[in-house]
């Protein structure tokens, strides 16, 4: 049966010939003008920022810098380069690059970095910024219109408003939410025509979006729809039940189209130390605090939130002076139930308590306590606010005096107690400033109402005000946020990218010697060992940590290293950037330069994977000393005690305004007075032969390391978790360690402190040993390692590939066992003779999560195609089944 009639098909054929731009920007005017002011405040914010390509400044501030320009670089080569998009050795040893993929990058948007060249996309990145949040004010335009307003000129301020928040402002930097936040409206749109009429597809298709690009945004906008499902007044309970399961299933459609992002993203969270209960009910800080804070708060022109790195429970709840005044109103409204009311009034009061209650704070984070980024979901507040504050001001002349004067007043009031209250917090400009601001929209307001025959000037006046007043807090905000440079992070990036090619692709190691940010390699692909990101895996992070590499929670990576590392991970290469390559390890020779880039080569490295002893499956050390840690897993590996590292004696020396506890002869704990101090710990050792000299510190709030031979400095720099290669020493040298403590920090703390000599002759025979069974790799990329090995004894073929369930093995063409060394690097049981080896890799869940998409996708099109019969049916005069009702949109 055909969908369409012969006369049907010649009406739709004469509608698209005749369609007429003028007269669909005419019927769209008022989403027209949404988007070209709110893309002018952001092209002027960005010139006055001299955001690129206006200068050198970009919004790319925080985890922008640190992780999504990082790994929008990979993604952008990977994709132009025909490269695995399963699996990366471009940082952290290898990793699951598609659940990276799926937690930061996954928007189809995110594709427009092709259209830019590498060393442009900051550019590219700040106008996906940009693309962003202006759609979020269209997008909020599109919902107000949906209800009936779509030619109301009235909308701009507060589409404005949605897309130039505070929030909007503080936490631009973090990419990937920005898909959801404007799809958001979109979503709430769909639900809303899926409850009125059954029109679903709206919904299904936005929310699946919303999941594809950002689920952890999308988790809190889940929550808000099953509220504002059960917040609908239904028609009676059999229109509950129906509306109810036409919803859940939709919502089922959406996240299963989604499925081939959701599921490789679960399992790359699954692996991430997450293991948080569910806190106490109580409060974390005074409200007036949250309303009125250093940051955040409903001030105008206050500085937004951005990441914190201490407890912080502030809230970007700036949106617009006038929306307070507005919102209020929205209560003395006549004609809207009680009822209603009620419930938005109970909305607001669950969006702001859990600013500030530990238990629901934890639930709207999706189970987690808020770390760095508080009150993510405080869009959804904002959202309620600007959507009462529209019915109040398209209202505006319905309301008598008296109201408005109330409204007006408790705002002015409000904002003055809070003035009283975080005086400390609030400048005496900001204050005078919103209080100008409530006054003079109280006057406007009043004239709007006395004033009948002013009211189109009054209300243009009004739309004018509120939108100059959001630009102005807009400028100020990102004036307050900075922006940063990204060439002082990402250091002659066209000399490092010649570099890499000059390198080749032959699996073994490559770093950057003193990277700005940790991530700084993986910008250009090169084969790391750290990584950065919501995606590592604590388990080898934790491993790594054991034998001296930086790490944390959600980071680990190179540490300056020492020659046992730089040997036993395969570290060949170290790219030295306009920098003193004399403090790297002594093997490493310069082989070759490319513009600001020295290339330095070690020859006395292993390949990916190398025979060892049975015993290696056993080392489990937790011991502080790395050097030590480093010597133990030497020895399991070969069986053999080589002395690559001497311990060396240092005494404590001075303690400048602080009081330190020696626990034993590497940890010290110590004690200082509070307030503005400049307290410093002196260590000192004498060496007693020649010797190559290492040391190791790990110590918390460090104001910087002062490093001297004989009185004379050699190193000034930040040593909070790091080797340091201090280099050849004669004997009779003194050495010296002066620490410094930050002012304003905590009081107490500790350090940790060891010297070792490192002897060459012993590193060389244990190279030896290792190397005369290893790996020779025939063949090697992304996921993908084959080789042949020779083994003189049954024992444990090591590598140093991360360990994750997408990888197999396969010895001489048939499958083996991965029995991995503690949980985090692959290694393989291997016996006598020589041997074939294949890894092979397929990220976890990928085909499952693509079946699932194909198999949604296949009966949304189905369900489609029933709608189009619906309507056929429908225009031809035919018979509607009960099944095809369901299905109209």
């Amino acid at each position: 049966m055909e969908l369409f009639t012969h006369k049907q098909k010649k009406e739709k054929m004469n509608a698209k010939q005749s369609f007429n731009w003028k007269e669909w920007i005419k019927e769209n005017r008022v989403y027209v003008i949404v988007l070209a002011v709110s893309a002018l405040f952001w092209v002027l914010i960005s010139i006055f920022m001299g955001y690129a390509p206006f200068g050198n400044n970009s919004f790319l501030t925080n985890d922008a810098i640190h992780q999504y320009y990082p790994f929008m670089g990979q993604y952008r080569e990977r994709l132009l380069e025909g490269q695995s998009l399963q699996y990366s050795f471009g940082g952290g040893m290898g990793f699951n690059f598609l659940s990276l993929w799926s937690y930061y990058l996954s928007s189809p948007l995110n594709l427009i970095i092709l259209l830019f060249p590498a060393d442009g996309l900051d550019f590219a990145m700040n106008f996906l910024i940009g693309l962003r949040l202006v759609l979020c004010s269209l997008s909020f335009a599109f919902y107000i219109g949906s209800r009936g307003n779509k030619h109301d000129l009235r909308i701009l301020p507060f589409a404005c408003a949605y897309g130039m928040s505070s929030f909007m402002i503080g936490y631009s930097f973090n990419i990937m939410w920005l898909d959801s936040l404007a799809l958001f409206p979109l979503i709430l749109t769909g639900l809303e025509k899926l409850l009125k009429n059954g029109k679903w597809k709206l919904y299904a298709v936005s929310l699946s979006l919303s999941l594809w690009s950002s689920f952890y945004i999308t988790y809190m906008i889940c929550i808000f729809l099953v509220i504002w499902f059960f917040f609908y007044e239904f028609e009676n309970i059999k229109c509950f039940f129906k509306r109810g399961f036409l919803f859940a299933g939709s919502s089922v459609l959406a996240a299963g189209m989604a499925c081939l992002v959701l599921i490789p993203a679960y399992i790359g969270v699954s692996q991430t130390s997450v293991n948080e209960q569910l806190p106490q009910i109580e409060l974390m800080t005074t409200f007036s605090n949250i309303l009125a804070g250093k940051e955040g708060g409903i001030f105008a022109f206050s500085d937004p939130v951005s990441v914190v790195n201490n407890a912080s429970y502030n809230a970007n709840l700036y949106t617009g002076i006038a929306m307070l005044g507005l919102a209020l109103l929205y209560f003395f409204k006549r004609g809207i139930k009680i009822s209603s009311k009620l419930k938005m009034a109970g909305l607001i009061l669950l969006l702001f308590l859990s600013t500030n209650e530990k238990c629901l704070n934890f639930i709207w984070h999706g189970f987690h306590n808020q770390v760095g980024i508080p009150n993510r979901f405080v869009f959804l507040l904002i959202f309620v606010v600007l959507l009462l504050a529209y019915e109040a001001f398209c209202n505006l002349k319905k309301y008598p005096l008296w109201q408005i004067l109330l409204a007006d007043i408790c705002v002015i009031a409000g904002l003055s107690a809070l003035y009283v209250l975080q005086r400390e917090n609030i400048s005496i400009k900001m204050f005078w400033f919103s209080v100008a601001l409530a006054a003079g929209y109280m006057i406007m307001q009043i004239w709007y109402v006395i004033k009948a025959e002013d009211r189109k000037f009054v209300m243009g006046i009004m739309i004018s005000v509120i939108c100059l007043e959001l630009l102005a807090s807009a400028v100020t905000g990102s004036k307050l946020q900075g922006g940063i440079t990204v060439t002082d992070f990402y250091r002659s990036q066209n000399d490092v990218y010649e570099a890499r090619k000059l390198l080749g692709k032959d699996l073994y190691r490559q770093e950057l010697s003193n990277p700005t940010v940790e991530n700084e390699g993986m910008a250009y692909n090169l084969y790391g060992t750290g990584l950065f990101g919501s995606m590592v895996n604590s388990t080898m992070a934790t491993f790594l940590g054991n034998i001296g590499f930086s790490f944390s929670s959600n980071h680990f990576g190179y540490a300056s290293g020492t020659p046992v590392i730089n040997t036993l991970f395969g570290l060949k290469n170290i790219l030295v950037l306009n920098g003193d390559a004399s403090r790297l390890d002594n093997r490493y020779e310069l082989s070759t330069q490319t513009g600001n880039v020295d290339v330095y080569e070690n020859k006395q490295i292993l390949p990916i994977a190398y025979m060892c002893e049975p015993e290696v499956r056993d080392w489990k050390s937790l011991n502080a000393d790395y050097f030590y840690n480093q010597s133990q897993l030497l020895h399991l590996m070969t069986g053999k005690q080589y002395q690559v590292f001497m311990e060396q004696e240092f005494q404590l020396k001075e303690q400048n305004d602080v009081e330190v506890q020696i626990i034993d002869n590497q940890q010290f704990g110590y004690l200082s007075a509070e307030g503005s101090r400049k307290d410093h710990i002196v260590f000192e050792a004498v060496v007693k032969e020649d010797e190559d000299l290492y040391l190791r510190l790990a110590a918390a709030y460090t104001s910087g390391v002062q490093i001297f031979i004989n009185d004379e400095l050699i190193a000034d720099k930040q040593l909070s978790n790091h080797f340091y290669h201090v280099g050849d020493v004669k004997k009779g040298d003194k050495i010296t360690l002066k620490i410094g403590i930050q002012e304003e920090s905590v009081t107490f703390g500790k350090i940790s402190l060891s010297m070792y000599a490192y002897h060459q002759k012993e590193m060389d025979r244990a190279f030896e040993d290792l190397n005369s069974e290893s790996l020779l790799i025939e063949e090697g990329r992304d996921g993908y390692v084959r080789g042949k090995v020779h083994a003189e004894k049954d024992g444990v073929l090591f590598t140093t590939i991360p360990y994750e369930k997408g990888w197999r093995a396969f010895i001489d063409g048939e499958e083996a066992e991965i029995t991995p060394i503690n949980q985090s690097l692959i290694a393989l049981d291997l016996e006598t003779g020589e041997h074939e080896v294949i890894f092979k890799y397929t990220s976890p869940g990928l085909y499952a999560g693509l079946g699932i998409s194909l198999l949604s996708l296949t009966v949304m099109v189905l369900l489609c195609i029933c709608s189009r019969r619906r309507d056929a049916k429908e225009n031809s005069g035919g018979q509607i089944t009960e099944m095809e009702k369901g299905n109209e949109d």
